[in-house]
């Protein structure tokens, strides 16, 4: 083992969870639904880890949500 090696970066499933959490979640696929109702929570996921995601640099860390995190948030943002 090196010196220095005590501290890890975060692998890429986990870094995700650091950038937000799931009430953020929440109000995104929430925001994502109102403005497109029709949307199916494949495309939701797409929308999130996908075109906004890319859509500015601000926004990079939205790569790293899962489907299955957007899974686990679905009935819940579907509530409010």
């Amino acid at each position: 083992m090196k010196a220095g090696d005590g501290k890890e970066s975060p692998s890429p499933s986990n870094a995700g969870n650091d950038a937000y959490t799931p009430d953020n979640l929440i109000a995104l696929v929430r925001a994502i639904k109102f403005s497109h109702p029709e949307m199916s929570l494949k495309n939701v996921h797409k929308e999130i880890s996908g075109a906004m995601a890319n859509s500015d640099d601000s926004y990079a860390f939205l790569k790293e949500v899962k489907l299955d995190e957007v899974k686990k948030v679905w009935k819940k943002s579907l509530k409010g």
